[in-house]
């Protein structure tokens, strides 16, 4: 997964198309039932798709593999009945560098549950996410938040998930904790074990310093192999000796 995020492009995308959905070369990975869905208590009773309107950070994430990158700025708006996400994070490089990542995705409200969105019906992967809100608080004040916990399958993977929270604050602010101490519990998670997010959001290192932490990275690994290199030699001299 995060070859796929650092090298991203149409070409690795025909792959996964060709590999995974039509011929089926890499099977799929069962749900093992880490992300199970949640007890309808553990949900909002009511929920407006509208609360999402506007631009909103994920401030927290709950698996690193899906949840915690950089810069994470969302922008949301209802069209219709669906709700439309345009999505924005960084992927971080081994120099220190960042690439900027996009995507747009639909959601539809479960008609009978206001709390669970569906993002279904998508081209690549097949892939569909399912929303629960566990918890929300939109206020048009500073510390408004919405936590939404999902699960979601694609050709490759049946059964991953995680968790998010989205606050109009880069950071999430202190004063919701314990609500969202209570959410993540209904739910069978520990908040305190979500990651907080970097929404600075800032530019990126100047080149010369990206190369010269490329070159001390490199350095670093030829020590450590020159090292394991020398340990193998003693290892052989002394098993002569003992001969």
């Amino acid at each position: 997964i995060k070859c796929g995020d650092l090298f991203e492009n149409t070409v690795v995308d025909e792959f996964n198309e060709c590999a995974v959905s039509r011929k089926k070369c890499v099977p799929q990975k069962s749900d093992v039932g880490e992300f199970p869905v949640p007890d309808p208590s553990a949900l909002v009773k009511n929920f407006n798709m509208a609360d999402f309107n506007g631009k909103w950070y994920i401030s927290s994430g709950l698996n690193p593999t899906f949840d915690t990158f950089d810069c994470q700025l969302h922008e949301f708006r209802v069209k219709g009945d669906k709700l439309m996400a345009n999505l924005t994070w960084r992927i971080r490089t081994p120099d220190s560098g960042f690439f900027t990542r996009s995507a747009i995705q639909r959601f539809v409200q479960d008609p009978a549950q206001p709390a669970i969105l569906y993002n279904h019906d998508n081209e690549f992967l097949h892939y569909q996410d399912d929303w629960y809100i566990i918890s929300s608080k939109v206020e048009n004040k500073d510390d408004d938040y919405i936590f939404v916990y999902y699960r979601g399958r694609n050709d490759a993977w049946d059964g991953y998930g995680g968790a998010v929270l989205y606050t109009r604050s880069k950071v999430v602010p202190e004063s919701i904790v314990p609500e969202l101490e209570r959410a993540a519990k209904s739910v069978g998670r520990d908040f305190s074990t979500f990651i907080r997010t970097d929404n600075t959001c800032g530019p990126e290192p100047p080149l010369v310093e990206r190369i010269e932490k490329t070159v001390e990275q490199g350095e670093k690994t030829i020590i450590r192999e020159v090292q394991e290199i020398e340990g193998e030699i003693e290892g052989e001299v002394k098993e002569l000796e003992e001969e």
